[in-house]
């Protein structure tokens, strides 16, 4: 995820925006949260997360035994 949210770090102008959109996931019974990682890798490429939104959605992935997942809209600033 550090590659990718380096590619935003690396054109965005200062006051630039780059939103991005990403849903929870899941290997085997180990649930992901799909925004973690998107933060994590915008600190270290010292962009802000100023903004973001969740929305709850149905989950059809039977291993991870959750009856819901989350989609993130987080906007990245520099």
């Amino acid at each position: 995820m550090d590659a990718f949210v380096a590619g935003f770090a690396r054109v965005l102008a200062l006051g630039g925006r780059a939103f991005v959109v990403i849903g929870d996931s899941a290997v085997g019974k180990q649930v992901i949260p799909g925004d973690v990682a998107i933060r994590r890798a915008a600190e270290r490429c010292k962009l802000v997360v100023p903004a973001a939104a969740v929305q709850v959605r149905p989950s059809f992935y039977q291993p991870a035994a959750q009856k819901t997942r989350r989609e993130h809209l987080l906007l990245l600033t520099r």
